[in-house]
């Protein structure tokens, strides 16, 4: 399956002429907590059920780019760990045996923060994209609620024409 109609979304990063480069992850914490009901409503958690916690750096041809704070349910990954937190989240949900469907995804300009601008190395005041992210498994269950905040940061997406939508619309 395509997931949610096929779109495929991509980075294009500023500086070091676009593509790749090597991008790796730095963790600043990991820790884990009773949900709050916060968490409880975005994972449709018990009361007494835990979340983890993690904040990270991901590094792009040795500059810090992004700053990311997650939440994963300890009910689904009992075992996240430092070497879990500085690799490919994707891969390590797929090694549990869990098949990703799609990511719900916002995007909103914001200024760098004091503190974020200490992790990032930059002025503050700094523009940013933060993102906000929901994971979802392919039974429909949340596995993820993530929060970057990336500086030169630039995107571009392939997606599909969608002639209802268009067709609907009121001219």
């Amino acid at each position: 399956g395509g997931g949610v109609g096929g779109w495929v979304g991509w980075l294009v990063r500023g500086g070091g002429g676009g593509g790749g480069g090597r991008i790796h992850s730095k963790m600043i914490s990991l820790s884990k907590a009773p949900a709050t009901p916060d968490e409880q409503k975005i994972f449709q958690l018990a009361d007494n059920e835990e979340v983890w916690t993690f904040e990270r750096v991901r590094i792009v041809n040795y500059k810090i780019e992004q700053l990311e704070t997650s939440k994963l349910p300890v009910g689904l990954f009992p075992n996240v760990t430092q070497e879990v937190v500085e690799h490919s989240i994707q891969r390590y949900v797929e090694s549990c045996g869990y098949r990703i469907s799609h990511y719900i995804s916002s995007y909103t300009p914001i200024a760098t923060s004091m503190a974020q601008s200490a992790i990032l190395l930059c002025k503050r005041g700094t523009p940013a994209m933060q993102i906000t992210n929901r994971a979802i498994l392919e039974d429909g269950r949340v596995y993820e609620f993530s929060n970057i905040v990336a500086i030169d940061y630039a995107v571009t997406y392939i997606r599909p024409f969608d002639r209802e939508i268009h067709r609907s619309r009121i001219d």
